[in-house]
């Protein structure tokens, strides 16, 4: 037991004998088992020694509750007077605290007016654990806990919440998704995740085993739902009637497949959208809307991204962390968006059409923008420095340039072809590069067949085909641009498909006709004054010298 002391240290805590008699609790006991998070248990555990005052903060399905349930069950042996569970999530007022502590500790029922300090006056000598179980509607009684802490200095707190309380005593432990390991790893079949959906699925299907054939739609899945727990109890009940490789899919489609009509869960865990939709009541206007628009970002983004992007200021950010709907993670210095949440995210951002297409045409201008600003750098002695930066971005830069070939932004494709090919080019990922410019060619083709952007495009596409099996391909597409350059008498781009033509010529170890090609577009580039281009040039002459 704790002694001496209203604040015990680490060292105080000791078991009380079996013989001593059974601990007095209220503790739902689980149907289900409990499986993992076996360092989250201990480390909320060494928190409870040592602070009076523990929240669990958590997306919606994370787990808070099962979790807290658990530490409380294992911390059983070391309070005197008991460990008491208190549900909140059907209390709606502040007021109505009192009343469900008195239901729970004094087996009472009454609405006295002080009822207040029956609860303290019984409180005031127990060494207690107190489980208050989704507090995050009453957060204006939060300060009701430090008046309990204050009046009954030997009882200890454990919250669940999925916002921060903002007091001051609190100690915050972030309860996140069940491990994940990806399909190849030899531990993937003892990771939490996948321990957690096999034996949910075993609930529905006695015999299920993960089969070879599912192994790497099962890590599909919990990657996607990032080990949400619920989320993953959800997918499995499917099993008696569709395939992992379906669930996973249909899952990463729509998020109103993960529900379920047990009967002795709470209808508001029915589902993952009523979990988020109970999220989204606790938010303000304005933090709706704001929050609704950061589903345009893939990946993670940037602060200065969602400034410009959507106008999100600092606080706004932060208040979506405290509610546990954002992250940051301070070793990239960026933001994520569970992606589970920004299926719903993006869900509420579609019932306003006109607020949709302004906030992807903003994000698709800032991506491109920046794509072109470093772009610049890649010839340059900051070239490292911009591949880094480019990187880090490419998910929202795809995303941009998807958005600008479906939407005919030609003039915002045409700043930035070149630096997206270069980018792909300079990292070996020309397969990749090569998909997004064949997909904007075609939506550019159909549109606007004789726009100079869609020859752009090509020859660009050109350049990132492989020498080695689409040489004859890329070699007619670039004859065909370079028809197109002359006869429009931009001779930069003329200049860029000889060069590129040199290159297969070359490779082929036509050395005659590559130095031919070389030459000319060496002209071409002096005639424009394409400095970057007149550099690879003369590089390229020098090599074919040496053959």
């Amino acid at each position: 037991m704790w002694s001496g002391s209203a604040t015990p240290s680490l060292t105080t805590w000791t078991k009380i004998p079996l013989e001593a008699g059974t601990v007095a609790h209220n503790l739902p006991i689980s149907l289900t088992g409990f499986i993992g998070r076996e360092g989250e248990r201990l480390q909320i555990r060494q928190m409870l020694q040592q602070t009076r005052l523990v929240t669990l903060t958590g997306l919606g399905g994370v787990g808070k509750t099962r979790l807290a349930q658990q530490v409380a069950w294992e911390s059983l042996p070391y309070f005197r007077d008991g460990v008491y569970f208190v549900p909140l999530a059907r209390v709606e007022s502040a007021a109505a605290v009192w009343p469900a502590l008195a239901r729970v500790l004094l087996n009472s029922l009454c609405e006295e007016p002080n009822l207040q300090t029956l609860v303290f006056d019984y409180l005031r000598d127990k060494e207690m654990l107190l489980v208050l179980d989704n507090f995050e509607q009453l957060l204006p009684a939060a300060s009701w806990l430090i008046e309990i802490l204050q009046q009954a200095p030997q009882v200890r707190l454990l919250v669940t919440s999925r916002e921060r309380l903002h007091l001051s005593a609190e100690s915050l432990f972030e309860v996140e998704g069940l491990c994940v390991l990806p399909a190849e790893f030899t531990e993937f079949m003892e990771c939490d995740a996948v321990q957690l959906f096999l034996h949910s699925a075993r609930r529905v299907c006695p015999n299920y085993l993960i089969s070879a054939q599912d192994r790497p739609y099962v890590a599909r899945l919990c990657q996607h739902v990032a080990g949400l727990p619920l989320a993953l109890e959800l997918a499995a009940t499917w099993l008696r009637v569709w395939s992992c490789r379906e669930i996973a899919l249909q899952i990463e489609q729509d998020l109103g497949f993960l529900v379920s009509d047990w009967q002795d869960l709470p209808e508001r865990q029915r589902s993952i959208r009523t979990v988020f939709e109970h999220s989204w009541t606790l938010l303000t206007e304005s933090e709706q809307r704001w929050f609704s628009q950061l589903s345009v970002f893939r990946g993670s983004f940037t602060r200065q991204a969602a400034a410009e992007v959507i106008g999100a200021t600092a606080q706004l950010l932060t208040s979506l962390i405290d509610k546990t709907l954002l992250r940051w993670s301070p070793a990239l210095e960026r933001y994520e968006l569970h992606d589970l949440l920004k299926q719903y995210a993006a869900e509420k951002l579609a019932q306003t059409p006109s607020v949709q297409e302004q906030t992807q045409g903003c994000h698709c201008e800032y991506f491109l923008r920046l794509l072109h600003d470093q772009g610049q750098a890649l010839n340059g002695p900051e070239q490292q420095s911009a591949l880094k930066t480019l990187a880090e971005e490419i998910e929202n830069i795809c995303e941009a340039w998807q958005w600008a070939s479906e939407h005919l932004k030609l003039d915002w494709i045409e700043s930035c072809l070149a630096d997206l090919a270069s980018f792909f080019m300079l990292q070996g990922r020309s397969v990749e590069g090569r998909s997004l410019l064949t997909a904007a060619l075609k939506e550019l083709k159909t549109a606007r067949p004789d726009s100079k952007v869609v020859y752009k495009l090509l020859a660009q596409q050109s350049a990132l085909l492989s020498l080695a099996t689409e040489a004859d391909t890329a070699q007619a597409q670039l004859h065909e641009c370079l028809a197109f350059f002359q006869a429009e008498a931009d001779w930069a781009e003329a200049a860029f498909c000889l060069s590129e033509l040199g290159d297969i010529a070359v490779y082929q170890t036509d050395y005659q006709v590559g130095y031919a090609c070389f030459e000319q577009a060496l002209a071409l580039a002096q005639q424009t004054q394409s400095q970057e281009l007149e550099a690879s040039l003369l590089r390229r002459l020098g090599n074919v010298h040496s053959y």
